[in-house]
C-alpha cells in the first residue's frame, strides 16, 4: 500500500505481545492513522498517514 506520510518513532518499555497490540489499536484509533507497526525488536513503531 502507498501512504502520503510515513514516520517510524522510537518507543522504550515496550516488552510483549501485549504492549504491541496496545500501542497499534491506540495509534489506529486516531483519524489520521492509517497504518501502525510495531516492531520489538527494534523498539520503534512506523506509522502510516
Amino acid at each position: 500500500m502507498n501512504y502520503d506520510k510515513s514516520t517510524v518513532l522510537n518507543v522504550t518499555g515496550m516488552i510483549c505481545g501485549h504492549c504491541v497490540k496496545a500501542v497499534e489499536e491506540s495509534l489506529g484509533k486516531l483519524s489520521s492513522v492509517e497504518h501502525a507497526k510495531v516492531n520489538l525488536e527494534s523498539s520503534s513503531v512506523e506509522i502510516d498517514a
